[in-house]
């Protein structure tokens, strides 16, 4: 299928302001997700009976630009872009490369990355 990742909010807390975001590919291992649209609704809830299905697209500068809902980048600074949204994502939760989030509880983490 063209959309076979089933995504999902995990949090199942009272705070409107933390989201636990996962995918997984026919019930494999769960992947942390983020979103970059603040106009885009979030994945519903693991409890929700309606489910929401993506699709995996490798991401770069020129797709990440595609994708936004109000890009703000000239195109000869979509290297810098891929760049600086990879560099996000690898040293923010959940990998946490360079330590920045020691000490930080999950969800906050999970916040101040997303």
């Amino acid at each position: 299928p063209e959309f076979p990742w089933y995504g999902y909010d995990s949090y199942s807390g009272r705070l409107l302001r933390y989201h636990n975001l996962k995918v997984n590919l026919n019930g494999s291992k769960e992947y942390q997700a983020y979103c970059f649209n603040l106009t885009k609704y979030f994945p519903r809830p693991t409890y929700s009976t309606t489910n929401n299905f993506y699709k995996k697209i490798v991401g770069s500068g020129s797709v990440f630009k595609s994708y936004a809902a109000n890009p703000r980048v000239l195109d000869e600074n979509l290297d810098k872009l891929e760049k600086n949204i990879l560099n996000v994502i690898y040293n923010g939760y959940k990998s946490n490369a360079n330590g920045f989030m020691n000490g930080i509880e999950d969800f906050n983490a999970i916040l101040v990355t997303q």
